[in-house]
């Protein structure tokens, strides 16, 4: 019976929180899509991880779809609720953590943004990458979703009406209840992985974990303090060649593809004119790029797939965010036809939004994470289809600019 359910608004984070709970032998399903309805609700996991894929949606829109999520799990007896959400902050931060409170019952909501491992922390309600401010990072140039603004109470009350209380790491070591005597939400502090530890022994202490809200930094502890019963976990095997695709426009994921071919990738990158068109991948010039791959598999090289990019306010357009799904769309299509034709044991895809296009081009309903490759990274499984490839996924913004050196030399790929 499933005692949690996560919610993400992107399905590289839905995995990247999954597979904190995979890794401690809790059993998860990953849905990429929202569940229709309490007859085919996945009662044999005990954690749901749900895509609403609403990061960029109005807001309104993405609050009805955690509404959703949330009586739909109600109705099949869900006990538990997480509301997985970026930890550079983009999408709909208030607006869902709102909808979670209301549609849960429940009038105080903790929420840890911060994910130490990452270097993502939280401090006096400021969020940081790397020792910097989020609005001075690269996360302030993301085509789709720019972030201009670091305090962590701004950000929530530009989406919502409810009150936002900042919790700093001294009152957390204390573990008050007077704390949060106060509706609203509760922005908790957190440098280091100690920091989320004790957060979350507090919250415990206090019964305030039948709703929390946070990045999967948190999502780590919580596994342990929910007490699942824990399984043997399935090593995953090495495999062999590997298909990266980068459908991520952030800058971050466009230098690791390109640094592929410095590994021995072959490279491929797929023009604005094939992208930008209708079925562009099933066009002559879609074809003539799918061929292309093809070749180099029968090379028995590894390839990296990414993307022609445009100068960023050109993508930043009042139809950006629509031209942008046409474009992975199209990659999804043309992965789906080259793993058709060719034989790579394993696909490694950048970008939430292009796994979610590749997974449904595949006819992948759901994903079983199985360990964090590295920070970030995440192996899984596809359920029900033992002949897909080991996927891995990575959201666009985490990693070093030798991503893929380390994640195949993890994975056993041969040279």
């Amino acid at each position: 019976m499933t005692r949690l359910l996560v919610i993400a608004d992107d399905l590289s984070g839905a995995c990247d929180v999954g597979v904190k709970f995979a890794s401690k032998g809790v059993s998860i399903l990953v849905a990429n899509q929202m569940i229709s309805g309490p007859p085919v609700w996945p009662a044999d996991y005990q954690v749901v991880v749900v895509n609403t894929e609403s990061r960029h949606l109005r807001a309104d829109e993405a609050a009805q779809r955690v509404r959703t999520c949330v009586e739909q799990a109600i109705e099949n007896r869900v006990s538990h609720f997480y509301k997985k959400t970026d930890s550079a902050l983009r999408g709909n931060i208030g607006s869902e953590l709102e909808a979670l409170m209301i549609a849960s019952g429940c009038s105080v909501l903790p929420f840890m943004p911060s994910f130490p491992q990452l270097k993502r922390t939280t401090k006096d309600g400021f969020q940081y990458v790397n020792g910097r401010l989020l609005h001075e990072t690269a996360f302030a140039r993301d085509p789709l979703e720019p972030i201009t603004e670091s305090f962590i109470p701004a950000i929530i009350e530009s989406q919502s009406g409810i009150q936002t209380t900042l919790v700093n790491t001294d009152q957390i070591a204390l573990a008050q209840t007077s704390n949060f005597k106060n509706k609203g939400i509760y922005i908790l502090d957190a440098v280091t992985d100690e920091d989320l530890r004790l957060a979350g022994r507090m919250l415990q202490a206090n019964n305030l974990l039948a709703a929390t809200a946070g990045s999967s930094g948190f999502a780590e502890f919580l596994s342990e303090l929910l007490g699942f019963e824990k399984r043997e976990q399935r090593r995953v095997p090495e495999r062999g060649r590997m298909l990266v695709v980068c459908g991520s426009l952030n800058e971050v994921s466009l230098k690791q593809s390109v640094k592929g071919e410095a590994y021995g990738f072959g490279m491929v990158i797929l023009p604005q004119a094939m992208l930008l068109a209708a079925d562009g991948a099933n066009t002559a010039l879609g074809r003539q790029f799918i061929q292309r791959i093809v070749e180099l598999a029968k090379q028995q090289r590894d390839v990296v797939v990414s993307i022609e990019t445009t100068d960023p306010s050109e993508q930043q357009q009042e139809d950006g965010k629509q031209t942008y799904r046409l474009i992975v769309q199209n990659l999804g299509e043309l992965t789906r036809q080259v793993l058709e034709q060719t034989g790579f044991k394993s696909l490694t895809v950048f970008g939430g939004d292009t796994l979610l296009a590749i997974t449904r081009a595949c006819g992948w309903d759901g994903l079983l994470p199985q360990h964090e490759l590295l920070p970030g990274v995440v192996v899984s499984r596809v359920a029900d289809n033992a002949n897909a490839p080991l996927l891995i996924s990575k959201a666009g913004g985490f990693g070093s600019e030798d991503v893929l050196l380390q994640i195949k030399s993890l994975l056993g790929s041969a040279n």
